[in-house]
């Protein structure tokens, strides 16, 4: 499988940055709120969709920094048809997921040593 990056489509990047809140599971109560300030994606190909996992960058009002793993899929072949995000149930195979982590130290993101813990 090839993984690639840094080439999702444009009509996905172009959803960024765009504004969260996270609610109480009352789905009323406003617990947080902020802006997914960028996102990084590989393409996962799985017939029937194509799929683009990645991690986005979750700035919050009140300046702290969280990562949330996540997709956007649409049937295959269906170029017209809408991307759908996702954040459930997010499966990476190993590389996709050492390219994401490494995309990350790229971008200054998070700065991992090679200590084993």
């Amino acid at each position: 499988m090839v993984v690639s990056q840094c080439n999702p489509p444009q009509e996905i990047l172009d959803k960024y940055p765009r504004r969260f809140i996270f609610k109480d599971t009352d789905r009323k109560t406003i617990l947080a709120e902020g802006v997914v300030e960028e996102v990084i994606l590989v393409y996962h190909d799985d017939d029937p969709r194509e799929y683009w996992k990645g991690v986005e960058k979750l700035r919050f009002n009140d300046g702290r920094i969280e990562f949330r793993f996540m997709y956007w899929a649409r049937k295959k072949g269906q170029t017209n048809a809408n991307w759908t995000w996702g954040q459930f149930n997010v499966c990476l195979p190993s590389d996709h997921l050492n390219k994401l982590i490494e995309c990350m130290q790229e971008k200054g993101w998070i700065r991992l040593d090679n200590r084993i813990i």
